[in-house]
């Protein structure tokens, strides 16, 4: 099996193959079936992101534009079934969203990504003695 190489085409492997040839590259460490795999690396901590209350600006790109067009498009039929109507949604536009959540979500982001993260592992994997800091 090592000495077997991936071929180019990678529609020919699904996920559960992909995660079978990184255990076998001894990537995957952890003796584990996919599906617990994909449980335990992607579901808990996003459930856990979200729960806490953070946002992510690439989510929001998402969630809130599908709003926006709901909140415009859905028929009558979809308030009805929610028992709301879009009138109930005013704060729900696009000045809002790109100027009361995109941008501070991204400054955000970008603080916590670039320098909290990045502090993370300079205190780490620091080489010189010089450069401890002392907590």
């Amino acid at each position: 099996m090592r000495d077997q190489k991936l071929p180019l085409n990678m529609d020919a492997f699904p996920p559960p193959k992909i995660a079978e040839r990184c255990e076998a590259a001894g990537i995957l460490k952890a003796k584990l079936d996919f599906w617990t795999l994909m449980v335990l690396s992607i579901l808990f901590p996003i459930t856990a992101f979200v729960a806490a209350g953070f946002e992510h600006c690439v989510a929001n790109m998402y969630f809130i534009p599908v709003a926006l067009l709901v909140k415009k498009w859905a028929p009558q039929g979809f308030w009805s079934m929610v028992g709301k109507t879009a009138a109930d949604y005013p704060d729900l536009s696009w000045h809002n969203f790109i100027f009361v959540n995109m941008i501070p979500v991204t400054i955000g982001n970008i603080i916590g990504g670039a320098f909290l993260v990045g502090l993370v592992y300079w205190i780490a994997y620091r080489r010189k003695e010089g450069l401890r800091i002392k907590l």
